[in-house]
């Protein structure tokens, strides 16, 4: 048999079989009884064809022990087993369905049934292993056998005993097994980061799906140490802490998130360290460069006064606008150096002192990451210079937007074409750009949160309930007294984990004037306002916790 299969008729269950074979002789029989009819001008006593199977068809539902199965079961087999061409396994699995406990198991239409069953699987499997002869991966062979097995309607299992269906397909696809299996082998130490150790493991499962084989092991592995390297690239590759330019402070930790995860314990120590540097170096580029755009700015706005100043007056001032950006040059170089592209404010700073310069030099460089990332190759070395193209391309084009229509047209192309880049990294630069993040309103006060840390909901008391709502009810009835000069605020504040021992473990009276200073500070009042201070603790009651609490309360009264 070729490696085609002919079109199988749609039904040919044994029911379909008996239907067809009941309409061809119920009409044939009218055929014969049509020249005596006519000539002895009568209507024919036969049904017509339609008729006569609806009849047959109710008379077996209704009476099902009138049916001769024996009869029916030779014929259906007979004419279902008899195809040579064409034939499926489809019409024999649903005759042996049909009639399998209905007649007994040692019948000569189940040997027949599993002759031609045979025979049909060995022509499936040879048209379906024609079919694999340039497939190279398992999994691209188990989704042709599986479209082979549903065109010629093969069961999961044989019906045959000690029979297994698609017998030399399988044999191939251990073959491509082996294969693939030493490609992957000689791919793994390819594989060095996070995302092509995750593609190589999907890869691992979809070609030895529901197989044993080593490579998981060796993924496992591989897993492992790529997170032993990168955690130690953290804590050597800058130091400890980590020391350098903030550009590169800020592009390491984009690049260890993505490896590691931004909650790990090293990439946040390291953050943290970044942030210190990029904020310190930010502070420092706002104090040398905000002088030198006021002074740009004033030349500028003397060249544009209208009318114009006399010929020689405004070239004295472009001399001194230029003297004044030569000047600045070097500055303007250390600071793009140290920042690049990490701080808006900085960005804007410069905007405001190169201007149309800036405005070129952005337009060039967009152009150059965006055919950056068009030539950049899909592999393992490649990630992390793909990464870092991305977010400078994030942050050239928040620049465009706010240089006019070509800036803007230019932001919304770059921004479809690589949309799902720009997305991936966004939540990387929000780590150094907080302004990203949509903030969601504080719980705690802006406590630190520890590892699985819960918010529960404790009911209060009912007696504490009557003395809240008491106490609100006495101060509705005491009478306002607006000409006192002064009045006195009692706060009580909680302080988290810290127990009144801790607050005697050294000097008491020196820890609550540091308090108040602090609450000074943050009040915006003088110190002397704030008397009377105090801690105490409060146990939580045992029947609701099965611990107890020591909580330190400090208690301020401040005359206001």
């Amino acid at each position: 048999m070729d490696g085609t299969l002919e079109a199988a008729p749609k039904h040919l269950s044994p029911q379909s079989v008996f239907r067809a074979a009941l309409f061809i002789q119920t009409a044939f029989r009218r055929w014969q009884l049509a020249d005596p009819a006519r000539l002895l001008g009568i209507e024919s006593t036969v049904p017509s064809p339609a008729l006569r199977v609806a009849l047959t068809w109710k008379q077996r539902l209704c009476r099902p022990e009138t049916v001769d199965v024996q009869a029916e079961a030779m014929a259906a087999v007979a004419v279902i087993c008899g195809r040579n061409r064409g034939l499926t396994l489809g019409p024999i699995v649903a005759c042996y369905n049909e009639y399998h406990g209905k007649l007994p198991d040692d019948d000569a239409i189940f040997s027949l049934l599993m002759e031609r069953f045979q025979e049909v699987a060995e022509d499936m499997d040879e048209a379906v292993l024609a079919q694999l002869e340039d497939v190279q991966r398992p999994s691209e062979a188990r989704a042709i056998i599986e479209q082979g097995r549903a065109a010629w309607g093969a069961p999961e299992r044989s019906l045959i005993q000690n029979h297994v269906l698609f017998s030399s397909c399988q044999e191939k696809v251990e073959q491509m097994k082996r294969v693939m299996e030493g490609e992957l082998t000689a791919r793994l130490e390819f594989t060095t980061t996070k995302r092509s150790i995750q593609r190589f493991s999907e890869e691992v499962e979809q070609e030895f799906h529901n197989c044993h084989t080593p490579l998981r092991g060796r993924v496992l592995k591989a897993k492992q140490a790529h997170k032993a390297r990168v955690e130690l690239e953290v804590q050597s590759n800058y130091g400890w802490p980590p020391k350098g330019q903030p550009a590169l402070l800020a592009r390491a930790v984009r690049w260890f998130a993505l490896e590691l995860g931004s909650e790990h314990p090293a990439v946040d120590d390291f953050l943290r360290a970044a942030l210190r540097e990029l904020r310190s170096c930010e502070g420092a580029a706002e104090e040398a460069l905000r002088p030198i755009e006021e002074a740009t700015s004033e030349k500028r706005r003397r060249l544009a006064l209208w009318p114009p100043a006399p010929k020689l007056i405004q070239q004295g001032i472009t001399e001194q606008l230029e003297e004044i950006l030569r000047t600045a040059k070097p500055t303007l170089q250390h600071y793009s150096e140290e920042l690049a592209l990490e701080c808006p404010a900085v960005l804007k700073r410069f905007g405001g002192i190169l201007q149309e310069t800036f405005a070129e030099r952005c337009f060039t460089e967009v152009h150059s990451v965006a055919q950056e990332l068009r030539s950049c190759p899909d592999t393992a070395d490649q990630e992390e210079p793909k990464l870092q193209a991305t977010a400078r391309l994030y942050q050239l084009l928040e620049v465009l937007q706010n240089e006019g229509t070509a800036g803007m047209s230019l932001a919304i192309e770059l921004g479809a074409e690589f949309e799902e880049l720009l997305e991936e990294v966004k939540p990387l630069i929000a780590l150094t750009r907080p302004d990203l993040i949509l903030m969601e309103p504080d719980l705690d006060d802006g406590w630190h949160r520890p590892p699985d840390f819960r918010i529960l909901d404790q009911p209060l008391d009912q007696q504490d309930a009557e003395q809240r709502a008491a106490a609100e009810a006495e101060l509705r009835r005491k009478p306002a007294t607006p000409n006192t000069a002064s009045s006195d605020i009692n706060i009580s504040m909680k302080l988290h984990s810290v127990t009144l021992e801790d607050t005697q473990a050294r000097s008491e009276i020196l820890l609550l004037e540091r308090c108040a200073m602090i609450i000074a500070e943050e009040c915006g009042i003088p110190p002397a306002w704030i008397t009377n201070l105090s801690f105490k603790s409060e146990e939580m009651e045992k029947s609701k916790q099965s611990s107890t609490t020591d909580v330190a309360d400090l208690s301020l009264g401040v005359d206001m």
